[in-house]
Formats: structure tokens, C-alpha cells, sequence
């Protein structure tokens, strides 16, 4: 007789818990908890960032105002469809002149508060 490992029985009890009527609902209920986590890990992707407007920080220079980029990132966090890593990277990617600048200045472990801070 086969061996049933801890693992399966797991599995079997969680099985038996969900109390579906036919074998086809499981593959229902895979598919949609896999569509779940797809969707989680392509949201937490590092290689996936924000597009946020550029800020020079300068008056007359970038798309927008520092009040304007400043409330674009907010929500832009509120929302937490991005990582903290990929918020990171938006961010320093819509900085140029001064603003750069002034975030290098904070160093390379600087977190996306203290940026909001600085400005």
C-alpha cells in the first residue's frame, strides 16, 4: 500500500473543508486563488514602476509643480499598487536638476519619507 505523505493529507483536509458538490468546482476554485496570486506578484514586480510627472525644482522647469508631483505620489501610495522598491524608483526617475540634487544628497538608502520630507 502507497505511502501518504503529511503534505497530502494537507491538502486533503482542506479539501474536504471547502465542501464542494462536484470535482469540476475545484478547478474553478484553482483557477480563480491562481488569477489571485498572478495578479499580486505582477503588481509587486521590481521591474514594473510608476510613471510619475517630472520635477526639477525649479520654478518654470518639469511638467508639474512640487504640489502637483507631490499629491500624484501620494496617491500613487494610497493606492499600493506598487512595491515600496518600484515607489522608490518612479520616484527618483521623475526628479531632475535641483531636486535630483538635493535627493543624491540623502544617499542611496534614503526611503520614500524622508524624500517627501526634504522637499
Amino acid at each position: 500500500m502507497a505511502q501518504v505523505s503529511e503534505d497530502e493529507i494537507a491538502l486533503l483536509e482542506v479539501l474536504k473543508k471547502m465542501k464542494l458538490e462536484k470535482p469540476d468546482e475545484l478547478e474553478n476554485v484553482l483557477s480563480q486563488k491562481l488569477s489571485k496570486v498572478e495578479k499580486v506578484v505582477k503588481d509587486k514586480d521590481p521591474l514594473r514602476f510608476p510613471r510619475i510627472s517630472l520635477f526639477y525644482g525649479e520654478t518654470g522647469k518639469g511638467e508639474v509643480s512640487y504640489r502637483a508631483w507631490k499629491y500624484e505620489v501620494n496617491c500613487l501610495l494610497r493606492e499600493k499598487a506598487y512595491s515600496n522598491a518600484s515607489m522608490l524608483l518612479g520616484i527618483r526617475r521623475s526628479l531632475r536638476g535641483e531636486a535630483a540634487e538635493m535627493v543624491m544628497r540623502l544617499g542611496e538608502e534614503a526611503k520614500i519619507q524622508d524624500i517627501l520630507d526634504l522637499f
